[in-house]
């Protein structure tokens, strides 16, 4: 089979972009060659599935074309057809633009000095809801065209022009200083907020007469520790039908960002904040992709909905978004979520009857039905089938090489530990008192000194238990 990008990209288009990929090829406006035009013919017969059997060289040369070629032609045309699968992936972008598309529209109009056209034009622009950048660069063209007639830019003009422009950075700049610290949490670096300090004072200023400003300054603030939690969602959610430009999924991201961060430092009052921001996301429909729900909502949801211990609204949102899930992932999705329910509620048999039902050709599939089990089992206090799933973890875990050692270390600390509960109370009945005690400090200690753990609040409560 030939080794080349453009075979790669093309698998990966879908039957409708594929099929106007070969358009695109077909127009004589874009593709006048003649040898690509029966290249990507021939792809078309074998697409998706470009191997050996149909896409070697001599394959190739002898089904596409209709007169014999040479290696190196092939490989031109192969090299010509991928620069123009490039101009498609533009020419597809600047379709689904229409902002980008007005403004060039009228630069174009305003080279050929056709004054008619260009205010007709400009009239059909001003009644479109545009973004703050492409009004200012709409004021710019207007202004560069009247000023080749002899025109003066008026004080108006000039002032409308830099009020876009302005509000445009404002925005920009108070969303990359929230999107800032979030990421430097996440990744435990340096993401520096230039200038922000310097600006906030000008933008709050701004903000009274601009409602996706106001959010943005209220996101900063909340997510800052400069306003309480509570306060800063009700203030946004007051604001949230005025915005005219702003991605309000964007601003509830930042905010669940910020929970997460909160609960992984051990503030748990934010697992109520986080619930309270997905319930907001579902009733709002900011977490569906083309109406279907991504597989990684569904489990931080449920996660989530059972630490705040909100059982009857976890289990009625497990059966009622199972339709929403992508068809490959639907089956296992529900019966790993069901599971975890069942155990969040003791029903361990239950919870180990799901958890037979998923497949674990799926690597984060394996990797949560094998932690899940091995806590159940505990909690049963089947502690030699514990045993044996332990071993067949470690060993899962030591044959995988696709898992970082930092995560294979966190599901190997909570092993041992819950390995070491398990022993502790099997061994405890038949030891003295002085020994118990001696090994359940080992116990704390080693909890204590190990940042790194998989389910870290469960074997917190199991060791408190102990």
């Amino acid at each position: 089979m030939i080794k080349h990008k453009l075979l790669d990209h093309l698998k990966k288009l879908d039957r409708k972009t594929f099929t106007r990929f070969i358009q695109f090829i077909h127009s004589p406006y874009h593709n006048k060659h003649k040898g690509v035009i029966q290249l990507v013919d021939y792809l078309n017969t074998a697409y998706p599935v470009f191997q050996s059997k149909n896409c070697d060289r001599n394959t190739i040369i002898k089904k596409a074309f209709e007169e014999k070629i040479s290696y190196e032609q092939l490989a031109v045309l192969f090299t010509y057809t991928y620069k123009l699968l490039h101009k498609f992936y533009r020419i597809e972008a600047f379709k689904n633009n229409q902002e980008a598309q007005d403004v060039l529209l009228l630069a174009s109009i305003k080279d050929v000095n056709n004054q008619s056209l260009f205010y007709e034009v400009l009239q059909q622009q001003a009644n479109k809801p545009l973004g703050l950048y492409n009004k200012y660069r709409l004021e710019k063209v207007q202004e560069s065209f009247e000023n080749s007639l002899g025109k003066i830019t008026s004080q108006e003009q000039f002032t409308r022009k830099q009020k876009y422009l302005d509000h445009f950075y404002f925005l920009e700049k108070i969303y990359e200083s929230c999107e800032g610290l979030t990421l430097s949490r996440i990744a435990k670096a340096d993401y520096p907020n230039t200038h922000i300090d310097a600006l906030l004072p000008i933008i709050r200023k701004e903000s009274e007469e601009n409602f996706d400003l106001k959010v943005y300054v209220c996101l900063y603030q909340t997510i800052n520790f400069d306003l309480p939690f509570e306060q800063g969602l009700k203030e946004i959610q007051a604001l949230e039908s005025k915005v005219q430009i702003i991605a309000i999924s964007e601003v509830y991201n930042l905010l669940q960002n910020f929970c997460i961060f909160q609960i992984n430092q051990g503030d748990s009052q934010f697992l109520k904040h986080a619930f309270t921001i997905y319930e907001a996301q579902l009733d709002k429909g900011l977490l569906l992709v083309e109406q279907v729900l991504p597989e990684g909502h569904y489990k931080n949801i449920v996660t989530i909905a059972l630490r705040v211990k909100e059982f009857d609204w976890t289990l009625d949102f497990i059966h009622r978004y199972k339709d929403k899930l992508a068809d490959s992932i639907k089956s296992n999705a529900f019966n790993l979520n069901l599971a975890n329910y069942h155990f969040a509620i003791g029903e361990y048999e239950q919870a180990k009857s799901l958890l037979l039902k998923v497949d674990l050709k799926d690597i984060r599939n394996a990797l949560a039905v094998r932690a899940l089990q091995v806590r159940t089992y505990y909690e049963v206090g089947e502690f030699e089938a514990l045993n044996g799933i332990s071993s067949a973890f470690k060993q899962y875990l030591s044959r995988n090489k696709q898992l970082n050692e930092n995560r294979v270390q966190g599901f190997l600390n909570l092993l041992n530990l819950t390995i070491a509960c398990s022993k502790y109370k099997q061994e405890k009945p038949y030891q003295t008192k002085a020994k118990n005690e001696v090994a359940l400090q080992k116990i704390q200690s080693k909890l204590e000194t190990t940042p790194n753990m998989i389910n870290r609040t469960w074997i917190e409560q199991k060791v408190k238990e102990l």
